[in-house]
């Protein structure tokens, strides 16, 4: 499969993906977690928001590797429009993922600029 994105590690890994057409079994996330601002936010706030990341990023892996093992299973019998809706569903699902932890890690950044600035 060729992907427009790099395999992507820690929580820096941190919208909704509908079902797509030829996605078998695939199970897309849930909804992206909400991330309290950081320059406001309590440190409680920040940790849970941390765990609904973790679980995000967790569910959109195991949604990745579904869309892979689909695009294997169809082998040379899959068309160039399956192949395009599965690529395309894929760098969706990264896009989305990179989206929700560049948001997160924002805010722990600006929550760390408040603490040095008391």
């Amino acid at each position: 499969m060729k992907r427009r994105h790099g395999v992507l590690g820690g929580l820096v890994l941190v919208g909704a993906l509908g079902a797509h057409a030829g996605m078998g079994d695939c199970e897309p996330p849930g909804e992206p977690p909400n991330v309290p601002d950081g320059a406001v936010a309590a440190e409680e706030l920040l940790a849970e928001a941390s765990g609904e990341v973790r679980n995000y990023v967790a569910e959109t892996q195991e949604y990745l590797a579904c869309l892979e093992a689909r695009e294997t299973s169809l082998g040379e019998d899959i068309t160039d429009e399956q192949r395009a809706d599965i690529v395309n569903t894929y760098n969706a699902a990264v896009e989305s993922m990179q989206a929700v932890a560049d948001n997160f890690n924002e805010q722990v950044r600006r929550y760390r600029e408040r603490l040095d600035d008391n």
